[in-house]
């Protein structure tokens, strides 16, 4: 969806900049037009930096755990065979 609306948006203000259409709602191409396509690239990498940010943490507060609760054991192998 945003790479349609960078593109959608960025065809409107160039028909407005280039006079072809009149509106109101946009000044045509503007600093507006730049910021969507720097989300194309920017959001994706604000979510993996905070999915980063929030793994470490999240691996440092089990390390922490693990040693006040002691061991934590888990069998993969079923041994009913």
């Amino acid at each position: 969806m945003g790479v349609l609306y960078s593109f959608g948006g960025l065809f409107i203000d160039t028909l407005v900049t280039l006079g072809w259409v009149s509106t109101d709602e946009t000044p045509g191409l503007s600093y507006g037009s730049f910021l969507a396509f720097g989300a194309l690239i920017g959001m994706p990498l604000l979510f993996a930096a905070f999915g980063l940010v929030s793994s470490f943490v999240g691996a440092l507060l089990f390390n922490l755990c693990s040693k006040w609760l002691g061991w934590v054991k888990i069998d993969f192998v079923s041994k009913n065979r």
